[in-house]
């Protein structure tokens, strides 16, 4: 969710892990030329069916799990193999904050098979005009949010607390952007906000090597191997809105810890 940068940013310069980028090859093109094109399709074609179940059958939610495997299914066809590591630090049934940092295009499809309980997240209301990804994003039920429009963020952020307040867990990429040299970026202080307001631990949940398949700077994917690493949960039940600058902190800190750590 989009917030002005305030005081409460975490501006402290760490060690910052670098997620490596080898250059893309002539065979790396070509091949993502027919990757996209498969991908998309397939997507396309399950998208259909979420619609017919959406407005027939069953709820969004209820079908999460179906979306999941769609979600790997798309990476799987991409050649990309994704392993989670430190999900024992867990609680299932538990409602979380995941704070992820923002490498890729494919970040939603990578997320959404990673964590295994149901989530959803803010996404600009851009995206819900994106052929294909927009009608995904609108029939799973992600929240719309505008930079420009408050009173539109305000109730996201209050269906926010809602959800979690229901059991929910929710993801932000306290970026607020895409990585563009593959470094943590600083963190908008949104998602502590949610994570304090709802009384709900904050996640580190950090993807590594998914800037070395598809970098946010070039359109081209290849095959690889990403992993998704899980941080120990941070509290923040009965804390206040002062303690949003030492959460971010802390989360930031964790993230690039996790990004760092051999797997």
């Amino acid at each position: 969710m989009a917030h002005a940068r305030s005081e409460h940013d975490v501006t402290e310069e760490l060690d910052l892990y670098q997620d490596p980028l080898d250059p893309f090859t002539l065979v790396d093109t070509l091949r993502s030329l027919l990757l996209w094109g498969v991908g998309l399709t397939h997507l396309s074609g399950w998208l259909g069916l979420f619609v017919v179940l959406d407005k027939t059958l069953v709820s969004g939610r209820r079908f999460d799990r179906l979306g999941k495997f769609v979600c790997r299914r798309v990476t799987d066809l991409a050649g990309i193999r994704v392993r989670r590591h430190g999900l024992e630090q867990l609680q299932p049934g538990a409602a979380y904050v995941f704070c992820i940092n923002h490498v890729s295009l494919l970040d939603l499809f990578v997320v959404f098979q990673s964590i295994p309980y149901f989530h959803r997240s803010f996404q600009d209301i851009s995206h819900f005009k994106i052929p294909v990804y927009g009608g995904c994003v609108r029939v799973f039920g992600q929240i719309p949010v505008d930079r420009k429009n408050k009173a539109l963020n305000r109730q996201a952020f209050a269906r926010a607390v809602e959800m979690i307040h229901s059991g929910d867990s929710f993801v932000v990429f306290p970026e607020g952007h895409r990585s563009r040299d593959g470094r943590l970026g600083s963190f908008y202080p949104g998602a502590f906000r949610l994570a304090i307001d709802a009384g709900a631990p904050v996640v580190p949940m950090a993807m590594r090597g998914l800037r070395n398949v598809c970098p946010s700077t070039d359109w081209r994917l290849r095959p690889g191997t990403v992993d998704v690493l899980f941080g120990e949960p941070i509290p923040t039940r009965g804390l206040t809105h002062a303690a949003i600058h030492d959460i971010s902190r802390r989360t930031r800190q964790a993230l690039n810890d996790l990004l760092r750590h051999e797997t």
